[in-house]
């Protein structure tokens, strides 16, 4: 059976090892990216689902949302300062399926990554 990969765009290494440790136990292998043109490549590749930091300027996130699910991936979770309630909209309206505050996002992670 192959190994299914999660897509996380992100900067901050605090959540980068929260992912990578909760995804261990799962089965699912981790690709840490930083670039919109990377994460798009891995979803054509057949990620089983993206993970992004919607602060992550350099990915572009919202436009990054909305051309991995044109290109068909199945899920895509993001996560951001609760504050920032414009940016969960826009997240939402351009097809996360999923827009967390970044607390509500470390406790549900497993349960995140479980549906991948």
């Amino acid at each position: 059976m192959a190994v299914k990969t999660v897509v996380a765009v992100m900067t901050d290494l605090f959540f980068l090892v929260q992912v990578t440790g909760a995804a261990k136990p799962l089965g699912l292998q981790v690709v840490c990216v930083k670039d919109k043109a990377t994460a798009l490549e891995k979803v054509k590749a057949g990620a089983a689902g993206i993970v992004v930091d919607l602060t992550c300027s350099g990915a572009e996130p919202v436009e990054l949302v909305e051309e991995a699910k044109a290109a068909g991936c199945p899920v895509v979770i993001g996560f951001l300062p609760h504050v920032m309630t414009d940016l969960r909209t826009r997240a939402l309206d351009a097809g996360c399926d999923e827009v967390l505050a970044r607390s509500a996002f470390a406790q549900k992670l497993p349960e995140l990554l479980a549906g991948m």
